[in-house]
């Protein structure tokens, strides 16, 4: 059923709340000193502003943190959601005058048991995806004139992005890859992929990967229309919508499965005294670190003209519209009394629903 603008906005409202909620959580639990700091103030002043796409502060430290800050993951993954739907448009347009560009989404998976380490099943992800990105096989040898599968396929670059999960079967890490190509024979991209990612598999787990685990490429697109072909059925802020490719690529903590928990879910229950879920969660803080979430083939960036920027320069807005009205400016010491009692988010619905009112709450709030 079609929710109302009313019930739409509750809702967001609703999922900004739990996400503020978890970050104050969090951050007094957390032995990392930026996340410690994540939200506070680094001005002696915060800015208060009302942009299109609702409010936002200014002037705050932000952890950047895409793997364990609630809010900071949020911001980051929507930005590199549009940057891939950039990428893929840029793709199309530069080759298509003198060629056959394509695009396909290749996803990756392991056989995983409860028990696994998160830490080694990671590590086998990503050096699985090297293996097959690796050696003549790959890119041939152009000194003897032999063609490797990334000439024959025709591919001109990648964008990969990890997923992990938890569920029945333990900690399910994976890998969902958009292959950009030019020309060249895409079809063969199940093949080349299944045999080379199966080989590795077996080799460093010693398991195979069955019928429902291992290589699954979905339809070669050579339309932007196409960007929509890869959509899944969300509750996203705004509802349940549906969404295109770059989405589908980074924003994996909207999806809700039934029998599998992402992280952010796992981070509520072990806030709420779950003790497997604590557990879990420090096994993943520590499993993350250092983690890139979605990488771009070398090279790939700048032939598309996609801006480089770290996850926490994007946390912090560059690179993003925040030219919004200022609505409210509010000393570091209130606004530090706003984070600790968890009001950030409230004070969000204020200056988008009565601006007007801003003052007279933030004066009843920073006393109370």
């Amino acid at each position: 059923m079609k929710r109302t603008p009313e019930q739409l906005q509750a809702h967001r409202n609703s999922e900004r709340r739990e996400r503020y909620r978890l970050r104050e959580g969090l951050r007094r639990r957390s032995s990392n000193k930026r996340q410690r700091g994540c939200g506070f103030a680094r001005l002696s002043v915060v800015g208060v502003r009302r942009g299109s796409t609702g409010a936002y502060a200014c002037g705050v430290n932000n952890c950047g943190s895409v793997w364990r800050c609630p809010c900071c993951s949020v911001r980051v993954l929507e930005h590199r959601a549009a940057e891939i739907n950039r990428g893929v448009c840029r793709h199309l347009e530069v080759h298509g005058s003198g060629g056959d560009p394509w695009y396909a989404m290749v996803t990756l998976t392991l056989p995983h048991y409860e028990g696994d380490q998160l830490r080694r099943l990671w590590s086998a992800v990503a050096d699985g995806w090297k293996s097959c990105l690796s050696g003549a096989a790959w890119a041939g040898r152009p000194d003897r004139g032999q063609l490797g599968a990334r000439d024959r396929l025709g591919v001109v670059g990648t964008i990969r992005s990890l997923e992990v999960t938890h569920g029945e079967n333990g900690w399910h890490p994976h890998l969902h890859v958009l292959v950009l190509g030019v020309d060249g024979d895409p079809n063969g991209l199940a093949d080349y992929f299944r045999g080379r990612w199966t080989t590795f598999v077996q080799g460093r787990l010693g398991r195979t990967p069955g019928e429902h685990v291992g290589v699954h490429v979905g339809d070669v697109e050579r339309e932007a229309t196409g960007l929509t072909a890869y959509v899944a059925k969300v509750h996203d802020l705004a509802g349940s919508v549906r969404w295109g490719v770059g989405r589908e690529m980074a924003r994996h903590d909207l999806k809700r499965e039934r029998v599998s928990r992402h992280p952010m879910d796992i981070l509520r229950d072990a806030l709420d005294g779950d003790p497997d879920s604590v557990a879990l969660w420090y096994e993943w803080e520590q499993a993350s670190h250092g983690r890139k979430a979605i990488t771009w083939s070398k090279g790939l960036k700048a032939m598309l003209c996609v801006e480089e920027l770290t996850d926490e320069a994007i946390a912090d807005g560059e690179g993003q519209d925040l030219d919004g009205e200022l609505v409210a400016e509010v000393p570091a010491d209130q606004w530090a009394i706003l984070v600790r009692r968890d009001l950030v988010a409230r004070l969000f619905e204020v200056v988008e629903r009565a601006p007007e009112q801003v003052p007279r709450w933030l004066w009843e709030s920073v006393r109370a």
